[in-house]
């Protein structure tokens, strides 16, 4: 037999009905927080001048910026393969810190050299000139050689001295302390979902507490005001947790270097100088692995080798080469990327070029085939890079209970 419902009932019902509607437009609050900052009133890339006022919003439509990038053809100044890699997606991942090895060896702390069917590191005696590293970069420069000046990249698969957790916290606290991000980037922001969890658990003590009190009082409804509860916290716990966003600032170094990712996505070989493809390589491939492009722009280097400088090298009346130290563009290439083809054979074709036309083209026949070796061994060099870290402890996704307090 059902009695009218007291104004007790009521009371209970109007909680459990407002409670999880609290929940809901906080979490929705909450999300629209954790959206990306952008500047207002500047082109998207831009950082107002210094000491100028300047509004921020969140971004629109999304929880960070998809709006149209403009092509850039350089990497952002003062941003590295790796933390370019974080910028993008907010995760230091294998491929990113595979990346600052390279990125070290392309500054000069040591080379990389092809044996066999393994990648040999070897440490330069010297440090480069006007050269800094971060201190994680120390510490991975540490870690690759602390046995011992030469290493092979095999040995060091798995057993690298530096886990990864480490490697990813000093990147992470990087892009914090340059103030691209106001907190670890992987923090899940795991208050309000575990405040949820805590509201879960009260629910029960609440039911337990509000069923003894319905024996003993006329309440029929008193279920509503626990079932409210537990909605609220369900709410929260589940959607409660969210990602940390990107700073104005940082939002703007993520629009270059996402502009800058594309022109190694789109670039064509008759936008490169011969005489800048040995230096652009190098300088940009970690950039492209970090981008899942090595392959992409190890190919537009070879078609600016195969297809422009077989016009300029040779003045096909004469049999003469035009630029006679040619033949070093290619070796820097090669051993940059590990391609296996010879080199001293290419130089032997320099020194007799002299003699007829067809042995002029043979020599480029040469060229031709060693750059088309670049593409496969990018590839290889490439993943045994990324390789060193696969398999270590990471600390993706970790909250703050985890490895995210630094």
């Amino acid at each position: 037999m059902h009695t009218a419902a007291t104004n007790e009932d009521i009371a209970y019902i109007v909680a459990g009905a407002v409670l999880p509607l609290l929940a809901i437009v906080t979490v929705l609050w909450m999300r629209r927080r954790r959206r990306d900052e952008v500047y207002v009133g500047i082109t998207p890339g831009l950082t107002p001048v210094e000491g100028a006022p300047a509004k921020v919003r969140r971004v629109r439509g999304g929880k960070e910026w998809s709006g149209t990038t403009p092509v850039q053809f350089h990497p952002p100044k003062g941003v590295s393969p790796a933390i370019a890699g974080v910028l993008v997606d907010g995760s230091a991942d294998p491929r990113d810190l595979g990346s600052l090895v390279v990125d070290l060896s392309v500054r000069g702390w040591f080379d990389i050299a092809r044996v066999d069917d393994d990648w040999e590191l070897r440490r330069r005696p010297q440090p480069p000139m006007d050269e800094r590293v971060t201190p994680t970069e120390r510490a991975i420069l540490a870690a690759l050689f602390r046995t011992g000046p030469v290493q092979r990249m095999s040995a060091l698969k798995g057993d690298l001295g530096i886990s990864l957790r480490e490697a990813q916290i000093g990147l992470y606290r990087e892009v914090v302390d340059r103030g691209w991000y106001r907190k670890h980037p992987r923090s899940r922001n795991a208050l309000l979902g575990c405040l949820g969890l805590l509201v879960v658990v009260a629910a029960g003590f609440i039911a337990l507490g509000l069923y003894t009190y319905s024996r003993r009082h006329v309440t029929e409804y008193w279920w509503a005001l626990p079932s409210g509860v537990l909605l609220a916290g369900l709410v929260m716990a589940i959607w409660g947790r969210g990602r940390t966003p990107r700073t104005a600032d940082g939002t703007a170094v993520r629009v270059q270097t996402l502009g800058f990712r594309q022109y190694l996505a789109t670039a064509e070989a008759r936008q490169i100088r011969v005489e800048e493809a040995a230096g652009l390589f190098a300088r940009y491939l970690p950039y492209a692995m970090v981008f899942g492009l090595a392959d992409q722009w190890a190919r537009v280097i070879s078609q600016v080798l195969n297809h422009h400088r077989m016009v300029e090298l040779m003045d096909a009346t004469s049999g003469a080469l035009i630029d006679p130290g040619a033949w070093m563009l290619v070796d820097g290439l090669a051993d940059v990327a590990g391609s296996a083809f010879d080199i001293s054979a290419l130089a032997d074709g320099v020194g007799g070029l002299g003699d007829t036309v067809a042995g002029s083209f043979g020599f480029l026949d040469g060229v031709t085939n060693g750059v088309d070796g670049l593409v496969s061994g990018v590839g290889d060099f490439v993943g045994s890079a990324g390789d060193l870290f696969d398999g270590l402890d990471g600390c993706d996704g970790c909250d703050a209970l985890g490895c995210l307090d630094f």
